[in-house]
């Protein structure tokens, strides 16, 4: 009567221990892009994940390696994964990285573009329009403020700065950002999960960005920092990560889930109600 964990450690060898990685869908394969390898001191390394089986994918003209630092990478629809932003830190000497990074999975060549400015521990949101919108995150050691976000048109690579409207909310990284079908950004949790406003709203379905403090009329759980979020039809999984900077991590059964479905009143799913309501969900999709 549970949410079943299937345990990938047998065939997922070929890959180092890891952290600050990046995760994404493009197309046919999974692809992970190394952030921190506890194995050496080389990162950027590019595994995918196609049919029960892990690749070591050998690129043409990599990056520099950075920290990936919780920077979202995304796919479109062409196959082209991009990565912006990151930190690298030789010899205690931060470095920021400011450029884009786009790989084409198909020719497996890489290619960059300059940004306005480097930023690192923020997400990325890829729009059907083709902008991906980043939210959040730091520049230097400053948290970036909310109200002004940065675009990035995958269509013509270009950056576009962009104000937003209503209720700015705090600023933040470590977060994460996920997208609805019509055009909201769900942000949730970050910095050191004691923010009051830890679930806030981002509307892209208008001209006008604009944020809003999400209504939630049941019981929420700690705010969560360094987790993941993933959309499954209209509800949010989250999971991993801590619930405060100075409490021990959570535990890999710790999963939380947010029913999204009315974007006038969110409802956090009791652990005992979520099994029946995502089997429901499978079932008349």
């Amino acid at each position: 009567d549970k949410l079943p964990w299937v345990d990938l450690s047998p065939i997922s060898q070929i890959l180092p221990t890891h952290a600050w990685s990046a995760f994404s869908n493009c197309g046919d394969s999974l692809i992970l892009y190394i952030g921190e390898s506890g194995e050496s001191d080389e990162y950027g390394d590019v595994y995918t994940y196609n049919l029960q089986q892990w690749n070591n994918l050998t690129t043409i003209n990599p990056p520099p390696s950075y920290y990936h630092s919780r920077s979202q990478t995304v796919c479109d629809k062409t196959g082209k994964m991009y990565r912006f932003g990151g930190n690298f830190q030789p010899s205690g000497n931060p470095v920021i990285n400011n450029k884009m990074n786009i790989l084409d999975i198909h020719t497996r060549v890489w290619r960059s573009n300059g940004a306005p400015v480097g930023m690192y521990d923020h997400t990325g949101t890829l729009l059907p329009n083709g902008y991906i919108v980043y939210i959040g995150g730091r520049f230097s050691e400053l948290l970036v403020n909310m109200s002004k976000l940065l675009l990035y048109n995958t269509n013509d690579d270009t950056w576009t700065p962009k104000e937003t409207f209503g209720d700015t909310p705090t600023p933040r990284a470590y977060h994460s950002a996920v997208l609805t079908q019509d055009g909201r950004i769900i942000v949730y949790g970050g910095i050191d999960g004691t923010a009051a406003d830890d679930l806030v709203i981002l509307d892209t379905s208008q001209a006008n960005y604009t944020w809003s403090i999400a209504n939630v009329s049941t019981k929420s759980p700690l705010s969560h920092t360094y987790h993941t979020a993933t959309l499954v039809g209209h509800y949010m999984i989250v999971i991993f990560g801590k619930n405060n900077e100075f409490i021990t991590q959570t535990t890999k059964n710790e999963v939380f889930i947010l029913d999204t479905s009315d974007k006038s009143n969110y409802k956090w799913i009791r652990k005992d109600d979520y099994q029946e309501q995502i089997c429901l969900y499978t079932f008349h999709r």
